[in-house]
């Protein structure tokens, strides 16, 4: 039987995956459609790059909470290859590097929240509210701390 856990990274990695193939189908579609109107002169479509901003934004920084899901972030590479001949260090050296992942996702969650909860500015064409934008990296950076807390409670269970 599955884990909890892991059946909530198999059901947000799915909606996650399909949500990113959606936003980039959309962008792209818009920038095909924006692309026409200037070329036939047919109507104008100067609001497309806020909803192109928008749908990237948020496409981005899904597909960033995947990759901290799958650990393929950045990291420290020429120090993680030195301490993986010794196993003891290596669990130390994730722990570690997983650690500050954590609280440095944490912190930008608040950073976001804050930017959320603060903002009062929209964009100029459409009228969005930023708050559509700055909610983007409030739910990546939920995720990414997820994922990376879960990541570590394995580790430390090992």
């Amino acid at each position: 039987m599955e884990s909890i856990g892991v059946r909530f990274e198999k059901i947000t990695t799915k909606i996650l995956d399909g949500s990113a193939v959606i936003l980039m189908a959309v962008i792209m579609t818009i920038i095909i459609a924006s692309v026409a109107a200037r070329v036939t002169g047919a109507f104008g479509m100067d609001w497309f790059e806020e909803i192109v901003g928008l749908g990237l934004t948020w496409m981005v920084l899904i597909k960033a909470a995947l990759l901290f899901k799958d650990k393929d972030h950045l990291q420290v590479d020429a120090l993680s290859l030195l301490v993986s001949k010794n196993k003891e260090c290596h669990k130390i050296y994730n722990i570690f590097i997983d650690t500050i992942t954590f609280l440095s996702l944490v912190g930008f969650a608040i950073i976001s929240f804050a930017l959320c909860y603060t903002t009062r500015k929209s964009s100029p064409m459409l009228g969005f509210t930023f708050k559509l934008w700055y909610f983007s990296m409030c739910v990546s950076s939920v995720l990414s701390s997820i994922y990376v807390s879960m990541r570590l409670m394995r580790e430390l269970r090992a």
